[in-house]
C-alpha cells in the first residue's frame, strides 16, 4: 500500500527478475512502505574474523549491504544479531537518534577534551555536554542551512556546519560576560601564580 489520498486504497507493484527489481506505482507522496519495497539488501552471515583460527565455538557475524534509492551510497552494516535483514535495519534506524547527541557534544564541541576528578563534576559534565549537543542539534534542524563557505554550495542543516558558524562569530562584543561567577577556595591563594610564581629573584647583600 502507498499513499495516495484521497484515492483509498492505493498499491504499488514490485517486480523480481533474476538479480534485477523494478517498483511501480502511481502519483504518490512520500511513503515508508515504498522506501521499505525500494530498498534492495545483500547479505553475508557466519561470517569470522581473518585472524581467527577454524573453530566450532567461533563467535560470527553478519554483514548487511543496503541499497536505498535516497541516497547514492548503500549503508553497510555489521552485526552479530541474528535476525532478519529489516529488522536489523529498524535498529539502526532507533539506534542513531541516540547517538547523534553525544557525537555533536563530544566531537563538535570538543567536550571530550575536558577532563575532571571532582564527584560532582564528573556528574555534571556529561550532563552538561548532553545538553550543549541536544541545543545544537535542535538549531541545526530548526534553522536554514547555513553554509561554511563559498564552497559549500549545497548546505545541509547538520551541526557541525552551525558549529563553524558561531565559531566564527566574536561573542564577547555582543554579550558582556559577567566576570568571575565565584571565587574558588583554595589553601594556596595566598601564593604568586603563573610566571611570577616561577620568577627568580637574587638575594640582594647588605652591608654589615
Amino acid at each position: 500500500n502507498v499513499d495516495h489520498p484521497p484515492v483509498v486504497p492505493a498499491v504499488g507493484f514490485r517486480v523480481n527478475y533474476k538479480d534485477r527489481s523494478a517498483v511501480i506505482t502511481g502519483d504518490t507522496i512520500y511513503s515508508d512502505s515504498l522506501i521499505h519495497h525500494s530498498m534492495g539488501v545483500k547479505g553475508w552471515r557466519n561470517l569470522v574474523r581473518i585472524d581467527q583460527k577454524v573453530a566450532v565455538d567461533n563467535k560470527t557475524f553478519s554483514i548487511l549491504v543496503f541499497s536505498d534509492p535516497l541516497y547514492r551510497k548503500p549503508l553497510v552494516l555489521s552485526t552479530n544479531l541474528a535476525a532478519k535483514p529489516a529488522s536489523i535495519f529498524c535498529l539502526y534506524l532507533d539506534r542513531w537518534p541516540v547517538e547523534q547527541i553525544p557525537l555533536a557534544a563530544k566531537q563538535m564541541l570538543g567536550l571530550h577534551r575536558q577532563f575532571v576528578s571532582a564527584e560532582a563534576s564528573c556528574l555534571r559534565l556529561p550532563a552538561l555536554a548532553l545538553l550543549a549537543g541536544n541545543i545544537l542539534t535542535f538549531l541545526a534542524a530548526a534553522l536554514p542551512a547555513l553554509p561554511t563557505g563559498f564552497w559549500d554550495r549545497q548546505p545541509k542543516k547538520t551541526p557541525g556546519r552551525l558549529r563553524r558558524v558561531l565559531a566564527q562569530t566574536d561573542f564577547s562584543k555582543e554579550y558582556a560576560c559577567a566576570g568571575q561567577l565565584r571565587k574558588k577556595e583554595s589553601v594556596t591563594d595566598h601564593l604568586p601564580k603563573g610566571v611570577q610564581a616561577h620568577r627568580r629573584h637574587k638575594t640582594i647583600l647588605l652591608p654589615v
